[in-house]
């Protein structure tokens, strides 16, 4: 087959890097694949195996002679609504997440209703959506006819060992730890990821407990006026970094705390350091992980977070049976042959 991927950007992200392991993945089989993107290449881009493209929004590219179109994201899934796919193409999209609540937590009830309806119409012209559980297909179904739907999960890398951790990061983090306990995250920090209520549940933990911070993004103010608020030297933001995986081995907990999650590539990623998680408690995640394997709080709840979180530490038998989860279930090769089928069906 030759397939045609369209990504917003190269820009180093969740999904872009299920996009990469598609790449791969897809070559190895024998098939030739193509990436076009739209926004101008940054310092932090992926490589992908294979050419790649820039192209415009407004502007038709021939797309002739592939097999299948494949888009992630709203302007990717917006081309294909604008310009369409040559006779004979298959459309495939994938929704990395549920974006009604997404777009609720960015614009508001009114407007993330508005901008939901308008990235559901994008997928008219699509003829097969796929998304990240058997629980999301359920929930689109109420907007896209439940035949042209389906899932497939998301897959998970063990954290790379050919590029070692920055050493002065790991000593910033070791000193921040100390003889204490680290809870950790690593997500783009904005509203619908929670980590307000993740502070929040620090403050009612002992002094000994401490936080660590892996990323950045819109709410990266207001989060470290927070925590200088309620527990001032208690979280370290150690910014953006990339194979942030690296760092989870000095990790105690993992704490996934989410108003909403399409799969979350992060806790994955914990799950292979046996690193014990705790999550809250959203569809997206209890499809994934039963309650012998994650800890979870009701979302939003800082006490039951910070119950969870001193329940979690040292459960070993737990995040054993997430890493065997993990291995099991979110394999490359598993979600390689997962979509090679929807693109021949």
């Amino acid at each position: 087959m030759r397939i045609a991927y369209i990504i917003p950007s190269l820009y180093r992200m969740a999904p872009n890097r299920v996009v990469q392991q598609l790449v791969e993945g897809m070559m190895a089989r024998g098939h030739e694949c193509h990436v076009f993107y739209f926004d101008p290449v940054t310092t932090d881009a992926i490589a992908f195996p294979c050419r790649v493209t820039r192209i415009s929004l407004l502007r038709a590219t021939d797309l002739t002679g592939y097999d299948v179109v494949h888009t992630h994201g709203l302007r990717p899934n917006l081309y294909v609504w604008i310009h369409g796919v040559p006779r004979g193409v298959r459309a495939v999209a994938t929704i990395h997440s549920y974006v009604f609540e997404e777009f609720r937590f960015i614009y508001g009830r009114v407007l993330g209703w508005i901008f939901g309806h308008l990235f559901v119409r994008t997928l008219s012209r699509h003829d097969r959506v796929v998304t990240l559980s058997s629980d999301a297909v359920d929930h689109y179904a109420h907007w896209i006819r439940p035949s042209r739907l389906t899932y497939c999960y998301n897959s998970v890398e063990e954290p790379a060992v050919d590029v070692p951790p920055d050493a002065d990061d790991c000593r910033r983090i070791r000193e921040h730890k100390g003889d204490g306990v680290l809870v950790a995250n690593i997500c783009f920090f904005d509203k619908i990821k929670g980590l307000d209520v993740l502070i929040r549940a620090l403050a009612l933990l002992p002094a000994h407990y401490r936080l660590l911070l892996i990323g950045n993004g819109a709410e990266d103010g207001a989060l470290q006026q927070l925590a200088q608020r309620l527990c001032p030297g208690r979280v370290l933001f150690l910014g953006r970094r990339p194979r942030a995986s690296r760092y989870l081995s000095l990790v105690d907990v993992f704490a996934q705390t989410s108003w909403s999650e399409g799969f979350c590539l992060s806790m994955a990623e914990a799950a292979l350091t046996h690193t014990p998680i705790v999550s809250s408690d959203i569809p997206g995640m209890r499809e994934k992980y039963g309650a012998d394997e994650v800890t979870y709080f009701p979302a939003g709840d800082a006490p039951a977070l910070a119950a969870a979180l001193r329940e979690a530490v040292g459960d070993e038998a737990k995040a054993d049976r997430a890493y065997r989860k993990v291995v099991s279930q979110f394999g490359v090769e598993q979600m390689i042959t997962r979509y090679e089928t929807i693109y021949q069906g």
